[in-house]
């Protein structure tokens, strides 16, 4: 990533989430806007979860409180061309913060922008979520990965708030990526994929679940189960992206 590019990015990073602020959203994901029909509070991906959890868990029941996502996130086969120094306003936009994500992998300093980045969100547009100072949690990588991404941008989203951070959660086995795989099949990917530790802190605690990509929900919802099921009051899943196969 170019010097100039990332200067860019972190700029106008800084005021990403006014593009973002819409009242008329999901009930349960908070970003996307709600499926247009009479029945439904919720959008396309929450359908699409409820519909999939039931076939392979055997019931749709969602284990967090809700998710809350700062916009949307396009895979990097959309993104990887574009340049965004020389973009216009209306792709800034879109893809800003799928640029942020993607370089999030990589570089550090990016990585701890996304939690700044974060925290500011849930500041301006989530406050209420803060109250009862919940414990701020991540998903996890397997071991086999010596990069845990994930815990930096969480702890510097702790960090900035002034909340507790700890590790609750690991990652027992090996996830194929998911980015190829349709809904049902993610749900099976992550089914008994984590384990709890230190679940003697968190009793009857509020947690904020960090990741940087949700789409079907599948792995938030498998980790939300076993924090609640260990004791936990709440859990409420917070992401970079939300993304839609």
């Amino acid at each position: 990533m170019k010097l100039a590019e990332k200067e860019f990015l972190f700029k106008f990073g800084r005021f990403y989430s006014d593009f973002f602020n819409d009242n008329e959203t999901c009930s349960v994901c908070n970003y996307y806007p709600l499926t247009r029909n009479f029945w439904s509070i919720s959008c396309k991906g929450c359908n699409i979860f409820k519909k999939y959890s039931k076939i392979v868990n055997g019931s749709d029941k969602r284990e967090f409180t809700k998710n809350i996502s700062i916009g949307p996130y396009f895979r990097e086969e959309e993104i990887v061309d574009k340049d965004v120094s020389e973009i216009g306003a209306d792709e800034l936009k879109k893809y800003l913060l799928s640029h942020l994500i993607l370089h999030s992998k990589t570089d550090k300093e990016t990585r701890l922008f996304c939690g700044n980045l974060l925290a500011s969100f849930v500041k301006s547009y989530h406050s209420d979520i803060l109250n009862g100072n919940p414990i701020v949690t991540f998903v996890p990588n397997f071991p086999s990965s010596n990069l845990q991404r994930i815990s930096e941008i969480s702890s510097t989203f702790a960090g900035n708030l002034k909340l507790t951070h700890d590790t609750l959660l690991k990652q027992i086995k090996d996830i194929p990526k998911q980015r190829r795989l349709n809904a049902e099949k993610r749900f099976q990917n992550v089914k008994e994929a984590f384990q709890i530790i230190n679940s003697n802190t968190f009793n009857q605690k509020d947690i904020l679940l960090i990741d940087d990509i949700c789409t079907t929900m599948a792995t938030q919802n498998e980790c939300s189960k076993l924090l609640i099921q260990e004791g936990a009051k709440s859990v409420i899943s917070l992401t970079l992206g939300r993304n839609l196969i």
